[in-house]
């Protein structure tokens, strides 16, 4: 196999190694008593540290989160980061004002998306307690005729969005942590925004209003937010985790219950990918279309997903710094890049190739060592 031989289990366990060196170095110095580094960085460090047997980092963040209001089941501070406080506290962490600035609403935007992990990686390490809060405030979250969750808790009801991602990111917790039920519930939502919108069309919309509307571009005011949440075959530069994602828990849906309706929206996604710019691959926000792939090969034995999966793997592994982090374009070379981006960024990464690995062996096209 061609494709094989651009990638190795070698080259992904070397890099794993190179970001976990980084990431548990750098957390022994962090300050987790700042609830919005925490957040915003470490929302997948649970489940990033857990799987790479970091248990030096995964004991001192999950005592940082049990010691936290995380066990009402809201991982986020309620409160909003100012410029003028990332710049003023918590020096030690480097950059955090130059994120606060870059972005203004960093944590509102996706919260229920990140609670979602947040709550998987305490499963993972056996923090019931705050998995079990957590659990049952997303649920909590769930639209009673969508059958989806909203963005943020901190957003008033006429503002809530129903998007892709944090969807994807609710239902896979649901199905890891065992809430199959919830977990259908929320699938069904994400498979109907999928498959309304035609296998040719141009432009996709990628969330819904608080109406169960499709959700349009001027009631987004936010550069963030309408990358999020519209894609165009026609663009570059755009946001594709969302799609990974969904791909990942369709995939996930289709193991829990056999049933070969949740292949049918994976494949749209695929078609809509394959009709954007190329760059997708290599896109900075592509790394779960990698992960997503790796799963649906592992579940349907389809060459098109493997071979997406080591595309965008080869990618992930050959951008990767000396040092173990990736640069995001978000930031020029000349500016240091905060510390809570390099930690969200990497950790991630080490993730997946930690997971894409398995599942690409387990669909029958284990990587060369």
């Amino acid at each position: 196999m061609a494709l094989a031989n651009q990638l190795t289990l070698a080259s992904c366990n070397q890099a794993i190694a190179r970001t976990a060196q980084w990431s548990g170095q750098e957390i022994l110095t962090a300050d987790l008593g700042d609830p919005h580094f925490v957040a915003l960085g470490l929302y997948k460090g649970l489940a990033a540290f857990h799987s790479s047997t970091m248990e030096s980092s995964t004991r001192k963040l999950r005592e940082a989160l049990e010691c936290s209001t995380a066990v009402t089941g809201e991982f986020h501070p309620m409160q909003a980061l100012t410029v003028f406080d990332a710049a003023t506290q918590h020096a030690s962490h480097r950059g955090s004002n130059l994120y606060a600035s870059a972005f203004s609403q960093p944590l509102d935007l996706a919260r229920n998306y990140r609670n979602a992990w947040f709550c998987w990686g305490a499963h993972l390490v056996g923090a019931n307690a705050l998995c079990t809060a957590g659990l049952n405030l997303l649920e909590k979250t769930l639209h009673a005729e969508l059958g989806a969750a909203h963005h943020s808790n901190a957003a008033p009801e006429h503002a809530r969005i129903y998007d892709l991602g944090t969807n994807a990111s609710v239902a896979n917790t649901f199905l890891q942590c065992g809430r199959v039920e919830a977990a259908l519930r929320v699938g069904e939502f994400m498979k109907r925004l999928v498959m309304a919108q035609s296998a040719d069309a141009t432009d996709m919309v990628l969330a819904l209003d608080t109406l169960g509307k499709p959700l349009q571009l001027e009631q987004v005011s936010s550069k963030v937010a309408k990358k999020l949440y519209f894609l165009s075959t026609a663009n570059t530069d755009q946001v594709y985790w969302l799609l990974g994602f969904a791909i990942k828990v369709f995939a996930s849906l289709h193991r829990e219950t056999g049933n070969t309706e949740w292949l049918v929206p994976a494949q749209r996604i695929l078609i809509w990918l394959n009709r954007c710019p190329t760059d997708f691959v290599h896109n900075v926000t592509s790394a779960k279309i990698g992960w997503g792939a790796a799963e649906m090969f592992k579940q349907t034995g389809d060459i098109a997903w493997r071979d997406l999966a080591i595309r965008v793997t080869h990618s992930i592994v050959t951008t990767q710094s000396p040092n173990g982090i990736w640069i995001r374009p978000d930031f020029p070379r000349w500016v240091p890049q905060p510390l809570l981006v390099s930690m969200d960024t990497s950790i991630e990464r080490m993730f997946y190739l930690r997971e894409i690995p398995h599942s690409l062996r387990d669909g029958g096209a284990a990587l060369a060592n």
